[in-house]
C-alpha cells in the first residue's frame, strides 16, 4: 500500500515557531532583565575581577591599572557583564543548536513507532545533556566569577544563575509541545501543537 504524504498545515508551523520564539526568548529576557534592569540598583560594585581569574588560565595580559578607583571599578563591572552575558549567550545557542539537531534526527516518516520510540530515548539522552551544559556553564561562572564577589546575597543567584534553569525547560517544552509531525499525535508523548 502507498502512504500518502502527511501534510503539514501552516498553522502548525506558525504555532511551533511561536512556541520556540516564546520558550527560548524567555531565558534570554530573564537574563537581559538581570543584568540591564536588577544589577544596577542591586548588585552595582560588586563585580568580581574576571580578567586576574582568566588571564592564568588564558595566557591574557592583566591590563594595567587605571588613572583613578572609579575607573578601574567601571572597567572591572563592564568587563564582568559583558562575560557573564557572553557565557550565557553561548550556553543558550548550543542548547538551542542541540534541540535543534534532536528536531532534524527525527523526521522521517517511516516506521513511525520505532521512530517515536526512538525519539523519546534520544529526547531523554538530549535532556540530560541540556542540563549537564547549562550546569556546566553555570559552575565556570561561579569558579571564575562569583565565588569572588564579597558579600553574596539571593540577587546574585537570580541574576547570574536563573536563566541557567530556564534554557533546559525551553528546550524540554519544544521538544514535548513542537515536535516534528511525525512523532506527535494528539494523545502521544510528544504533543501537537
Amino acid at each position: 500500500m502507498h502512504k500518502r504524504p502527511m501534510r503539514i498545515r501552516y498553522t502548525a508551523r506558525f504555532k511551533c515557531l511561536v512556541c520556540y520564539m516564546i520558550a527560548f526568548v524567555l531565558p534570554l529576557l530573564w537574563q537581559a532583565a538581570g543584568l540591564v534592569f536588577v544589577y544596577p540598583y542591586k548588585l552595582a560594585s560588586t563585580a568580581p575581577d574576571i580578567a586576574a581569574q582568566l588571564s592564568p588560565h588564558l595566557s591574557l595580559p592583566v591590563q594595567p591599572a587605571a588613572a583613578t578607583f572609579r575607573e578601574a571599578a567601571a572597567v572591572q563591572e563592564s568587563l564582568w557583564l559583558t562575560c557573564a552575558a557572553l557565557w550565557f549567550a553561548a550556553c543558550w545557542l548550543l542548547a538551542l543548536l542541540l534541540q535543534l539537531l534532536w528536531r532534524c534526527t527525527h523526521r522521517s516518516p517511516f516506521l513511525s513507532s520505532r521512530r517515536v520510540q526512538r525519539a523519546v530515548v534520544d529526547f531523554r539522552l538530549m535532556m540530560l545533556a541540556a542540563w549537564a551544559l547549562a550546569a556546566a556553564f553555570a559552575a565556570a561562572l561561579w569558579y571564575f566569577g562569583v565565588q569572588h564577589i564579597v558579600g553574596q546575597t539571593q540577587w546574585d543567584w537570580l541574576v547570574y544563575f536563573g536563566g541557567y534553569v530556564l534554557i533546559p525547560i525551553a528546550v524540554w517544552i519544544t521538544s514535548r509541545l513542537a515536535a516534528p509531525p511525525v512523532i506527535s499525535g494528539k494523545h502521544g508523548f510528544f504533543k501537537r501543537l
